[in-house]
This record gives C-alpha cells, structure tokens and sequence, in this order.
C-alpha cells in the first residue's frame, strides 16, 4: 500500500512539474518599477530581454499614459531609443519635467512579453535657491545703484562749487566781479577797474 501511495505521489510531482515548466515564460523584460529623476534632467529608462536561445526579438514599443512613444535618435528629440534584439531595450526622455508611467512591450518570434515603469520627478532644490539669490542679488544691484547716484550728485555739486569759486578768484573777470561787489559794500558808486569796465551795483555798464 505504501508504494502505491508513492508512485502516486511521484506521479503528481511529475505532472506538476511538467505543468510549471509549460508556463514559464518563454520571453521576459525585466525593468526598475521606479525610477527617480530631477526635473529638466534626461534619462534612460534600461531594461533587459530574456528568452531562450532559439528565439529572436522582431520589435518593441515604448508607450505612456498619452500612448506610443514616437522614437527619434537625434538629440534635438525629446525621446530617443536603442536596443538589441536578444539582450536589452532602453528609451532616453530629454528635459523631464513631469511624473508618467512607461510601458515596454517586446514582440519575438516565440512570444511577447511587457513590463511597466514608474517614472518620478522631483524638483531641484537649487532652483529655489537660484531664486532666492536672484531676488538678492537684485536688491544689491538697487542699492548699488542708488549709491552710485548719490555719488555722482555729490560730485557734480562739489565740481560747480569749484567751478564758481575758481572763476570768482581765479580769472580777472571773476576778480572784477567781486571787487565790484566789496566796493558796493563799501558805497563806493561806480568804481572804475583797470579795463575802464564801469560796475554799478554789481551791472555791467559798457
């Protein structure tokens, strides 16, 4: 009675093994079901073929929640792709700047197989900062600026000060002009200067 309760059992490992072996995957892709990304970044989405020796990839898709993604190798693109046909599959997004989710679907002569990916962005913390010392670094441009009006106005008052006072004591019509105003002070009328320029009163008389 025992032998027949194991060559039953026997039996059934047998047939149990036989059924798994039928459905194991003939093609597999095996990606990351998240992938993290800082946003504006690019990345490339990898993922890996697996399949028995006597099969052959014929072709595979990349879609996202908007549908197929349209694939172009050039580097003005916002996609680009790139695969072997027995070993790996990989999709390259440009300028990330918002999450989605991904699906590869590989296509082989034995099968199909598919697998899904999570791609996540995050915001870059410098870009907050970038901000913050922009707003800062405008504030210091401001007062700068301010400071440097001040400055000039300062000048450009001390720069006539000088230019009064030179011409009133530094050249002979200047010295005319305020000896004109002391004799007038003093009540003389009419004084005579050395060009024979009558002054009254601090007018001009020719």
């Amino acid at each position: 009675m025992s032998c027949l309760w194991t060559g039953l059992s026997l039996l059934f490992v047998a047939n149990v093994l036989q059924m798994s072996a039928s459905f194991t995957k003939v093609v597999s892709v095996k990606c990351n079901q998240t992938v993290d990304i800082v946003a504006g970044e690019a990345v490339t989405l990898n993922c890996t073929i697996m399949m028995k020796e006597n099969c052959r990839g014929e072709s595979y898709d990349w879609n996202n929640t908007h549908g197929k993604i349209p694939c172009d190798n050039s580097d003005l693109m916002e996609y680009g792709c790139d695969w072997d046909n027995q070993s790996y599959v990989s999709l390259t997004i440009r300028n990330v700047m918002k999450d989605n989710n991904y699906t590869i679907l590989i296509r082989t002569d034995c099968g199909l197989d598919n697998s899904h990916i999570k791609l996540q962005v995050k915001q870059n913390s410098n870009s907050t900062h970038g901000k913050i010392r922009s707003a800062s670094d405008t504030e210091q441009t401001t007062e700068q600026t301010t400071n440097h009006q001040v400055t000039v106005f300062i000048l450009t008052i001390f720069i006539a000060l000088f230019g009064i006072l030179y011409f009133l004591f530094g050249t002979s019509r200047g010295r005319e002009i305020t000896g004109c105003f002391k004799r007038t002070e003093e009540g003389e009328e009419n004084p005579v200067i050395e060009d024979n320029t009558c002054l009254k009163k601090c007018e001009i008389c020719v």
